[in-house]
């Protein structure tokens, strides 16, 4: 009997407590907007190039160290300080409450991948500009195919 009571203590404690540790971890605020947060080049003829862009917003209250970078960039990806960009490639940028940026990618399949979807994998990451500390990161898919 003392085990059984025991038990439903046990139980009911970790209840109480995942309810009052539950609603705080649902309630953290997103910091960054990024739309889309999937690209699809689709089926493009080899040697086109194409272009899409993320825009990456600031909704918190607060300045934010943005950075937006590729993680996975297969060959046929292109990534950088495109034309139409915003977003400052691999240095990154303050962005102010409200503001945005736009990150180019670029699609040009060629000949040696053609036939195969490729995946390529960008990364948005908002840092508190003071201390650096990583406040939240977001990826984009990306994905083309050539024929």
């Amino acid at each position: 009997m003392r085990r059984v009571l025991a038990t439903i203590t046990l139980i009911g404690v970790v209840a109480a407590i995942g309810a009052l540790v539950a609603p705080t971890a649902l309630a953290a605020p997103r910091l960054l907007q990024v739309s889309p947060k999937q690209v699809s080049f689709g089926t493009q003829p080899v040697g086109s190039l194409t272009f899409e862009g993320v825009t990456v917003t600031n909704t918190s209250s607060q300045s934010l160290f943005v950075l937006v970078d590729a993680v996975e960039l297969p060959d046929d990806f292109n990534f950088g300080n495109i034309g139409g960009s915003t977003c400052i490639a691999l240095e990154g940028q303050i962005l102010a409450p409200g503001e945005s940026c736009v990150a180019v990618v670029g699609f040009q399949p060629s000949e040696f991948f053609a036939g195969q979807w490729q995946t390529a994998t960008l990364l948005a990451t908002a840092r508190d500009p003071v201390s650096g500390a990583l406040l939240q990161s977001t990826t984009v898919r990306v994905r083309g195919r050539g024929v």
